[in-house]
């Protein structure tokens, strides 16, 4: 389970940073990291 854990860190990570060498600006960057958190959260049943 933790390789899991490592592995979608790294997914979540390269992510963001295509979005970001793409152009997108903080306030887009965010935005995603929050959409990111939501919908970890509610898979874990903590929304």
């Amino acid at each position: 389970m933790e390789a899991a854990t490592y592995a979608d860190g790294v997914a979540i990570g390269a992510a963001l940073m295509r979005r970001v060498l793409s152009g997108a600006g903080p306030a887009e960057v965010a935005a995603d990291v929050a959409a990111f958190r939501t919908a970890l959260d509610a898979h874990q049943g903590r929304s």
